[in-house]
């Protein structure tokens, strides 16, 4: 019988250590060894009684989990630990069902059928989430994660009610057992239900703000990876046109020459206007300030402007910096101002300004871009907030928040200023020493 509990123990813990941490155990040599030491177990503990012999079946269960498990030594530990509470959590919910069947039913059962019944339906539980999970679509077992992730604090307001409402039944018991004992054991456990509803707050609140940076984390690094392979062809594309340019400077220069013999000075002069502005369209291509996040930016962005759009970009911001933190910053601020001269209609000239100055504890980075209508605005406590003009408005308008809250994270300024022909946004950050 002790053999059969030890089964049953180990192949619990395995079907829950695939669920839970989606990881498969190996060393199914060390399962048959266990077994054999519970039949020691068996043969050679019957002197010290039932109660010893089934912690030793415990230990052995243990202890074969945690040799067929695979990653490191204090990482296995802590998940065995885990899996220990979760597993005593659900037998010990599955037990108090089974002890209202048994009032019900007016039936009683053995110490081992009692464990049986219990360590067979949770084994049959996470038998059903195994099958379910490779049966349901890597898509739908997302979404359900991500729904999980969202909503942690509703989870852990949840659980916190589940505690509360252990400690009123233990100070509704409390006037009806006359025992000091238990009350002295009821106000303990009291206290500690209060202090984890504490820990179960401050740990959720933690975790609801890491999975937010971890997501736009990698949001901003999907968005530089495209935008980085659009910068490096839109340099190749640039190196490429120089050396062609390079290569006719020769037969540019015979020509400029014959005109100056000839003294046709008109037909020189526009002759050098054409090469001067074939070699601005030239560098123009790829505009270069010394950081990576800002060139990949500038580039991705000016290249979705209209030829109407005149683009000046100027100054340096070969600075030390939080890329993240900048991203957000600069990658929406000049979103912005692209979408609005992206909804100017027409070939009526339009500009696109883009000024960095760096300082040895700041950087100031100024977008000044062309306007075709009032923005809703308003400043409070030198904070901006902007009303979206796009029509899915519960969806968009965040922009600005994540930019003002990232600014106040690196320490920094946000002044918008609006003019009757232009639209100006002023950054001021702190460098990195």
């Amino acid at each position: 019988m002790l053999v059969i509990l030890y089964v049953f123990e180990v192949i619990k813990y395995c079907a829950a250590y695939n669920i839970c941490f989606n990881k498969k155990v190996k060393g199914y040599g060390i399962f048959a060894i266990g077994a054999f030491g519970c039949i020691l177990v068996m043969v050679f503990g019957r002197s010290g009684g039932m109660p010893l012999m089934h912690i030793m079946m415990y230990l052995i269960s243990f202890c074969v989990v945690l040799l067929m498990m695979q990653d490191k030594w204090t990482k296995k530990l802590l998940q065995l630990i885990i899996l220990l509470f979760i597993l005593s959590s659900l037998d010990g919910s599955m037990g108090m069902l089974l002890e209202v069947f048994k009032i019900s039913r007016d039936i009683e059962f053995s110490e081992y059928a009692e464990y049986l019944i219990l360590s067979t339906l949770s084994l049959l539980l996470f038998i059903l989430l195994t099958y379910a999970k490779r049966r349901l679509q890597e898509e739908f077992i997302d979404k359900i994660k991500i729904l999980l992730k969202r909503n942690i604090l509703a989870a852990a307001l949840v659980m916190a009610m589940g505690m509360l409402f252990t400690i009123a039944g233990l100070n509704y018991a409390k006037k009806y057992v006359d025992n000091p004992k238990f009350h002295v054991l009821a106000v303990g456990a009291c206290a500690i239900s209060y202090i984890s509803i504490c820990l179960l707050g401050v740990c959720a609140i933690y975790l609801k703000r890491t999975n937010e940076k971890i997501e736009q984390m990698m949001q901003n690094e999907i968005l530089l990876k495209d935008m980085q392979k659009r910068y490096y062809d839109a340099l190749l594309e640039k190196e490429e046109d120089t050396r062609k340019y390079r290569h006719d400077m020769v037969n540019h220069l015979m020509f400029l020459k014959h005109l100056a013999d000839d003294k046709e000075w008109s037909d020189l002069k526009e002759y050098l206007c054409k090469l001067q502005e074939e070699m601005d369209f030239i560098s123009k291509k790829c505009y270069a300030t010394g950081n990576k996040v800002i060139d990949v930016m500038t580039n991705y962005y000016t290249s979705l402007l209209p030829a109407n759009v005149t683009v000046k970009v100027s100054g340096k911001a070969e600075v030390c910096i939080d890329e993240i933190k900048l991203c957000t910053i600069y990658a929406n601020l000049l979103q912005n101002a692209v979408e609005e001269l992206l909804r100017m209609q027409g070939e009526q000239p339009a500009f696109l300004e883009i000024s960095i100055g760096k300082g040895e504890k700041f950087l100031q980075i100024i977008i000044r871009n062309s306007v075709i209508e009032e923005q809703v605005g308003r400043n409070t406590n030198e904070r901006a907030i902007f009303e979206t003009k796009k029509k899915d408005k519960k969806n968009h308008g965040i922009g600005l928040q994540n930019v003002q809250k990232a600014v106040d994270d690196i320490g920094g300024k946000l002044e918008i200023k609006r003019n009757v022909e232009f639209f100006e946004v002023i950054v001021t950050l702190n460098v990195k020493n």
